[in-house]
């Protein structure tokens, strides 16, 4: 039987979110373990937190199979190693609702299975910069001015001279 195919649920955005994850898989694995040499209910009360109940529930795994949790052991193991990461710096602190809606549009356009990390960069002023593993993009308004310096210059004469005439 081939394995299920997993992906990654929107909530789960950053690196360290997929660290978690991992760390709270190997809890549960060790918890689900000592539970079944015990005969015990092997999921009964285990505390799953929001992303890992969100990972199970949308790839309709069952933490009660091997196989299933050895899936998702190495799709996120694989993803920690080779996931895309993308780093975007704003000036402000950035709403949960625009990191979705940026994570979405990355993932639906770039890779179902891209990572992404923010930061805080005041000198940008307006826009935001985008850093991968090896390009970097300004996007900042800054940037965009001293790239049109001459069109701006033209403009800004074209304007003093009917404010002349």
């Amino acid at each position: 039987m081939a394995s299920k195919e997993i992906s990654l649920i929107s909530s789960i955005q950053k690196p360290s979110q997929l660290r978690k994850l991992i760390r709270e898989l190997d809890m549960v694995e060790n918890s689900i373990s000592e539970r079944r040499i015990r005969g015990d209910d092997q999921t009964k009360d285990l505390s799953l937190s929001f992303n890992l109940k969100g990972m199970i529930k949308h790839n309709e795994l069952d933490l009660t199979n091997s196989v299933d949790l050895k899936n998702l052991r190495d799709f996120l193991e694989d993803l920690q190693n080779n996931a895309k990461v993308m780093h975007f710096s704003f000036t402000q602190p950035t709403s949960e609702l625009v990191l979705n809606k940026l994570i979405e549009w990355l993932r639906k356009n770039i890779d179902p299975n891209i990572l992404l990390t923010t930061g805080l960069n005041n000198s940008i002023g307006v826009g935001f910069t985008l850093r991968t593993t090896n390009k970097y993009f300004d996007f900042s308004l800054g940037n965009i001015l001293r790239n049109n310096k001459e069109l701006l210059v033209k403009k800004i004469s074209e304007v003093n001279k009917d404010a002349t005439s």
